[in-house]
């Protein structure tokens, strides 16, 4: 995760300047919630494939943190 926010943060500023530029830099309220929501949009983006790449089938011991991270333990 700590490297997919700023490459979404890098991806989503151009576009949400590009729109901000094609409604004339407006501060109406439907156009700030479209900006704020494009935004949220790609941060929540990048968590969910965070989270999907790190909770993919297959992983084995070696490629986590913990050596022992695969293996559950009962409660």
């Amino acid at each position: 995760m700590s490297v997919l926010m700023p490459v979404a943060g890098i991806v989503i500023m151009p576009i949400t300047v590009a729109f901000a530029w094609a409604t004339g830099y407006s501060a109406a309220p439907p156009v700030v919630v479209a900006e704020i929501a494009m935004v949220l949009a790609a941060l929540a983006g990048a968590t969910v494939l965070a989270r999907r790449l790190s909770l993919r089938e297959g992983r084995t011991a070696a490629e986590t943190s913990h050596a022992d991270a695969t293996r559950v333990k009962p409660a």
